[in-house]
């Protein structure tokens, strides 16, 4: 049996870096102003502290365990997303997320949110039928939702790198497109934004169901590798844009770099002459 008291004396006592922030979370439970220490527990577990020195475990068993039942289902979802980083078992991380779905389940976008992160858990383990039964379950669930809601991104980030590792040209244009579309570029890493304007660009020329680049041509993420030394992709996206076969042959040096678009370039010159 808990004793939350005990626990927060506890921590409180041990000092270190946390100390203050403990003793906040006491008051405000003390006092059971439970929409207060929800707020205050979601920026918490953000805390760099716990990346290095753990905690999060402890904390959600003899703490948060005793009102979870009080914090808004979606918040709970989002503060177990810190917890379970602490699984160093996959399996373990996909057992708690399970119990934490139990408690969430009644509510849609909570349920969604719970399921993305067991599937981004088994592709990490590259479990591709399980990621893609997770997959499919959610986006079910999802389709029952009217406009962009904050699991949606998480959503589609899943599917788009089960579809880059899994090949899928087409898929993966369609939600990397859908993610992109429910982000704020700002808040992306510079890394990530060259790394979706690549794979973009890859699954758009070599996707064989994709024939209209306007949407991509037309989208910020572009300007990523615009003007560096992958330029010559957005020069190739726009010579297939235009069907302007001397251009491609041209852009052969950079193109013939890539190992994909060497084993498909066939069907790259067959999409070209049909453009």
């Amino acid at each position: 049996m808990r004793d939350v008291k005990v626990f927060l004396g506890n921590k409180q006592s041990e000092g270190g870096p946390l100390a203050s922030e403990w003793a906040a979370l006491e008051e405000l439970y003390d006092k059971r102003l439970w929409h207060q220490l929800t707020l205050a527990l979601v920026e918490f577990v953000k805390n760099d502290y716990f990346v290095k020195n753990k905690g999060l475990l402890d904390m959600h068993e003899n703490f948060l365990a005793d009102f979870e039942h009080r914090i808004n289902p979606l918040t709970l979802m989002e503060i177990s997303l810190y917890i379970v980083k602490e699984y160093s078992d996959p399996d373990k991380a996909v057992e708690f997320l399970e119990k934490q779905r139990e408690k969430v389940k009644n509510v849609l976008e909570a349920d969604i949110l719970c399921l993305t992160s067991i599937g981004n858990i088994r592709l990490e383990e590259k479990k591709m039928n399980e990621t893609k039964t997770v997959i499919a379950q959610a986006r079910e669930m999802l389709d029952t939702i009217d406009g962009v809601t904050t699991v949606h991104d998480r959503f589609y980030k899943l599917c788009s790198n089960f579809h880059k590792i899994s090949g899928n040209y087409n898929e993966y244009y369609r939600d990397a497109l859908r993610y992109l579309g429910c982000v704020d570029l700002s808040q992306l890493s510079d890394t990530e934004k060259v790394e979706r304007a690549l794979h973009l660009s890859l699954a758009a020329l070599l996707g064989s169901n994709v024939y209209n680049f306007g949407e991509l041509l037309a989208h910020q993420v572009l300007k990523a590798i615009q003007g560096t030394e992958h330029n010559w992709i957005v020069e190739l996206l726009y010579a297939f844009n235009s069907g302007n076969l001397s251009k491609f042959e041209s852009l052969r040096p950079q193109w013939e770099k890539q190992p994909d678009m060497v084993k498909n370039q066939l069907a790259l010159q067959q999409k070209i002459r049909l453009l």
